[in-house]
């Protein structure tokens, strides 16, 4: 494979930032740290129509400077909490679980924040996410945000959080396993056949789970949404996977919010977005699904967010491609974000579509 295609074995991803909007601060919940002001922040529509930003978005944090940086974060009794935020979120207990009661059977990915391995834990087959913390304040600052924002997930669409180890070094998530992979790998697997009817469940899937994170409140957007990020459960069903900050290949993880290949225009400039920008990158996958292929094959990471912000550079779509489908994808990917459907339209479009 070239260098610079994405590795099949980088199976998840991470609900990577989930933000968390109040009157006078922006906080993304995946890291802890308080974000530049307008980073994340929506746009609204005037009585006029016209748009008009949520400017002047002051960030402050109810902790002296000293002490936002450098958290109490663990407890002696294995309860945490994540201080910075309007309040301390205290993990439930109730999800604390023993290491000892998990059996390590088989490594499925290595990244550079942990190592996600296939596990029994009662009797039941489950994963589990191993972190590197190494004494790392900021990766531990992860591990925590990620417990919080997964024990509060509950969709047939979401990979299904179980519980964690808290104490010290076994740092861990458990999560519902899915015993068929990844989307990337499925899609990309020629040998397995899929009728449209197959990718319309995929986008099915994929869109329901993404609806149920837009509709919270506030909004939970993903940002770093691509076929890797999805699994495949035992009935092929899609699940979201949050299995934290596994890396694949260094010229697609980028210091950005995001992979660039699956990145808003918006997003690679640096500018104000909305959950729009995830629908950007979910007509990516939609393309993906229709082409079974790498979106920019054999183009770099940094040359892809060149050309789709400048030049407005999309993947080809395949002729075979029903045109319903095919109206769909540019829809999504549209450069404006304002005329990219919701996730509930983009539901319904695809529910009432029909192949031949």
């Amino acid at each position: 494979m070239n260098t610079d295609e994405i590795p099949v074995n980088v199976q998840c991803g991470a609900l990577h930032s989930l933000l968390l909007t109040s009157k006078n601060r922006l906080f993304a919940a995946d890291t802890g740290r308080i974000m530049p002001s307008g980073l994340g922040t929506k746009l609204e529509k005037t009585k006029d129509g016209r748009r008009r930003g949520l400017q002047n978005i002051r960030v402050q944090t109810d902790l002296p400077e000293e002490r936002a940086r450098s958290p109490s974060l663990l407890k002696k009794n294995s309860k945490f909490e994540i201080t910075g935020t309007e309040k301390h979120r205290t993990f439930n207990s109730n999800l604390e679980i023993d290491f000892k009661e998990i059996i390590l059977e088989k490594q499925i990915s290595e990244g550079g924040y942990g190592i996600i391995y296939r596990a029994k834990w009662r009797e039941t087959i489950v994963a589990v996410k191993m972190f590197k913390i190494e004494s790392n304040e900021s990766a531990v600052r992860d591990f925590l945000s990620e417990c919080h924002a997964m024990e509060a997930l509950r969709h047939p669409n979401i990979v299904m959080f179980l519980g964690a180890c808290t104490k010290p070094p076994n740092l861990c998530i458990v999560l519902e396993y899915c015993s068929g992979g990844s989307l990337w790998s499925t899609i990309q697997n020629l040998e397995n056949p899929l009728s449209w009817e197959d990718k319309k469940r995929f986008a099915l899937d994929t869109a329901k789970g993404m609806h149920y994170l837009h509709s919270c409140h506030p909004p939970i957007l993903h940002r770093d949404l691509k076929s890797l990020n999805l699994l495949l459960d035992e009935c092929s069903r899609v699940k979201l996977a949050d299995f934290g900050w596994t890396k694949g290949l260094a010229n697609y993880m980028t210091g950005k919010i995001g992979t660039y290949q699956w990145m808003a225009p918006e997003v690679i400039g640096g500018q104000q977005y909305t959950e729009k920008a995830d629908v950007f990158s979910f007509g990516i996958i939609l393309w993906e699904i229709a082409a079974r292929e790498p979106p920019y094959r054999n183009i770099s990471g940094v040359q892809v967010s060149i050309e789709v912000l400048n030049n407005d550079m999309r993947p080809s779509i395949p002729k075979r491609t029903p045109e319903c489908y095919a109206r769909l994808i540019k829809r999504c990917w549209e450069r404006d974000p304002y005329k990219r459907p919701s996730f509930k339209e983009i539901i319904r479009e695809l529910e009432y579509m029909r192949f031949k």
